[in-house]
């Protein structure tokens, strides 16, 4: 499948520019453009109107009305380290989120573990939360051809990732890898900034794809 890149065109729309990237990426179609993008992010942001971040529960729900198949991954372990560290700051913002899940309409499955290797088969797509320093942000990550490559909005850049296993925990139950306080830095040299995975991904693949269950 094909790799693009989109630079967000608002402050918090990386969500929904990521989210454009892995839908054009998946269908197989042409790189998007600006106004996918605000298509999109009319959709998953957390209030359009005032132009707030996009929404994990609302970025798995929109694909999967678009015939996609969706789930958020949750790592329990990471997101207690972040509210044990600062329960002021993620206590709340991870209560809202859990609630956004729900829907008796369009619900969302989140499955409570780590990423592992094998979210990446079948060429499925993975947008990633993660703590920049100035707030949250939303990386795009894929595997091509045995390499892991992350889409970082804020650039525009789509770069091959060798740590990424460590970065992303993927090993952590074996012992391979586990560091949740490892960082990557995306963006130009000498320009760019660190990325700190917070434990929630979207999960994204086509609808004939299997589900990765537990």
């Amino acid at each position: 499948m094909p790799r693009y890149s989109l630079r967000q065109s608002k402050d918090l729309s990386c969500g929904a520019a990521a989210s454009a990237v892995a839908e054009a990426e998946l269908s197989q179609a042409s790189a998007p453009g600006t106004p996918k993008e605000m298509e999109i992010f009319a959709s998953v942001s957390r209030d359009f109107n005032q132009l707030e971040v996009s929404a994990p529960a609302k970025i798995a729900r929109y694909f999967k009305t678009a015939g996609f198949r969706a789930s958020v991954i949750e790592s329990p372990y990471r997101t207690a380290i972040l509210i044990l560290g600062s329960p002021a700051v993620f206590a709340p913002e991870w209560a809202k989120y859990s609630m956004e899940l729900w829907s008796p309409t369009n619900w969302v499955t989140r499955w409570p573990r780590g990423v592992r290797e094998r979210d990446f088969d079948n060429n499925a797509r993975l947008i990633m939360l993660v703590a920049v320093p100035n707030g949250m942000h939303y990386l795009l990550a894929r595997r091509d051809a045995g390499q892991y490559y992350v889409m970082d909005p804020a650039y525009d850049m789509d770069v091959a990732v060798p740590e990424f296993s460590s970065w992303a925990g993927l090993h952590w139950a074996d012992g391979k890898s586990w560091n949740p306080l490892a960082t990557i830095t995306t963006g130009p040299p000498n320009e760019g900034r660190t990325n700190h995975y917070l434990g929630i991904s979207i999960w994204v693949n086509t609808a004939n794809s299997p589900y990765v269950w537990y």
